[in-house]
């Protein structure tokens, strides 16, 4: 699951020529609720990463070396 989450993400990624990708998280890490993608034509996809955080935690920086993920706090 954690595999095929981040392998979503890197294709959205790549196939659009700009993409930010935002960290939401309420509370503590744990408890890291939503991802938002905005494209360049201003379309958002959010994904729910309650399940995924291990996946965001190591999977997902390594898996997406060209847009780094940050934290808004």
């Amino acid at each position: 699951m954690c595999d095929l989450t981040c392998s979503v993400i890197r294709r959205i990624h790549f196939g659009v020529q700009f993409c930010k990708i935002h960290l939401f998280f309420a509370g503590s890490l744990g408890d890291s609720s939503a991802r938002l993608c905005v494209l360049q034509n201003q379309t958002a996809y959010v994904y729910v990463v309650a399940h995924f955080f291990q996946c965001l935690n190591f999977e997902f920086q390594k898996r997406l070396t060209v847009v780094k993920p940050f934290v808004i706090s």
